[in-house]
């Protein structure tokens, strides 16, 4: 959402190379996505494989908000890009696995509405965030705390969540 306004504000790019990194973004996710499989048996483990793609969306987003250069930009979005395709391709099969059958349906259907909501309401509170922030470190200062505040916060909450899944889950079937 805030891809344009950090490429024109932050490294003194253009509209149209906004529009390169979102369609460049776009085509490596659903790049990656198609590859969760292969990247699964690299890693022995869909959880944990899971877990590095979203340090990856970390790391990815907090250069995209810490860069300086187009070029930087670029490999910071790309970056996230293969996290998010990566973990669009996982975190549905990991999620049908932490419970059992008769549940798995509606945890689909509950993680898809978080999903959603989130995807919704996290403009809207980063607006508000940069607004506030803007008048005690200006724009540019609000909207690159904002970004790699954003990206530290969902890279370590993403990672949290699906070690205490996996915990919990262990528990459960571990007698």
């Amino acid at each position: 959402t805030y891809a344009s306004f950090t490429v024109v504000e932050l490294v003194d790019g253009t509209a149209q190379q906004a529009g390169l990194i979102v369609g460049a973004v776009s085509l490596v996710n659903a790049g990656a996505s198609t590859q969760a499989g292969r990247f699964t048996n690299l890693f022995q483990s869909r959880l944990r494989l899971l877990v590095w793609t979203n340090v990856l969306m970390g790391v990815g987003m907090v250069g995209f908000g810490l860069a300086d250069s187009f070029p930087v930009a670029v490999i910071s979005s790309l970056t996230l890009g293969i996290g998010f395709g990566l973990t669009s391709g996982l975190y549905r099969s990991v999620i049908t696995g932490l419970v059992p059958v008769e549940f798995r349906g509606g945890l689909v259907s509950v993680s898809e509405s978080i999903g959603r909501l989130a995807a919704t309401v996290a403009p809207i509170l980063l607006g508000g965030i940069i607004g506030t922030g803007s008048s005690f470190l200006g724009y540019s200062a609000s909207l690159r705390w904002a970004v790699v505040t954003a990206g530290l916060l969902g890279g370590v909450c993403g990672v949290i969540s699906i070690l205490v899944a996996e915990r919990s889950r262990t528990k459960v079937t571990t007698p």
